[in-house]
Order: structure tokens, then sequence, then C-alpha cells
């Protein structure tokens, strides 16, 4: 998986493609504690050039999350890819992340999002 750190309008960004499973989910651990400074503000993650997720890789999600939290940032998902909504639904994690997905027009029978629907998200 490659890991791309960048700004946008003075936000912290980070682009993850590729597989975000086992494989990659320590290397991702390890390059996101070596960048302090990214811990240090809210992040945003996009998500749309992941192309397979697996438990690990919605684990070190959650992780992060929960880690942000607790120093009072945020972490916002954006552009999420057909797999990361697959295991977001599969899990029914919609609530917890509380990122508005959006789904393209053909894609919304695609998903039932059972649990944590709100108004405004899918």
């Amino acid at each position: 998986m490659e890991i791309i750190f960048g700004k946008i309008d003075n936000k912290n960004v980070l682009s993850l493609q590729g597989e975000f499973t086992i494989y990659s989910a320590s290397e991702f651990k390890i390059k996101i504690d070596a960048n302090q400074e990214i811990l240090k503000s809210d992040l945003t993650i996009d998500l749309s050039k992941v192309t397979r997720i697996d438990t690990s890789g919605i684990q070190v999600l959650i992780s992060l999350k929960k880690h942000f939290n607790e120093k009072g940032f945020n972490i916002i998902l954006i552009n999420h890819s057909d797999a990361v909504i697959s295991i977001i639904e599969l899990y029914g994690l919609l609530a917890y992340f509380g990122d508005q997905i959006r789904l393209k027009k053909d894609d919304q029978g695609k998903y039932a999002f059972k649990y944590g629907r709100k108004k405004g998200y899918y």
C-alpha cells in the first residue's frame, strides 16, 4: 500500500492507495507514528484508491479514530472506495465513523446500511 502525506488548505491529508490488509497495516502504523506532526491536528484520510481492505485495515482505522478523539482531534474519512464501503457496511460501522458516504446513483441499491443510518448519510 502506498501512503501519501499532504496538505490541502493547511489541513493534513493522508491518501491511501492499494491494499490495506494485514500485510500493510503494520507499515501504516509505523509511518503514522514516524510522522508525529500529523498526530497533532485533525486528519483527513482519502480512501478513494483503496482496492482492498480487511479486518486488520479497518481495525487500524478504528484505533486511529479512538486515538485522535482522545486527543481532541478528528479523523475524517473521505472518498470511500467500494471496498471500504463494503467493510463498513459488513461490520455496521457507519455511525461509528460518522462520515458522509457518497454513492453513485447506480450503487445506492447495492448497500443496505441497516445500522447507524442518519439523516444526510447513506
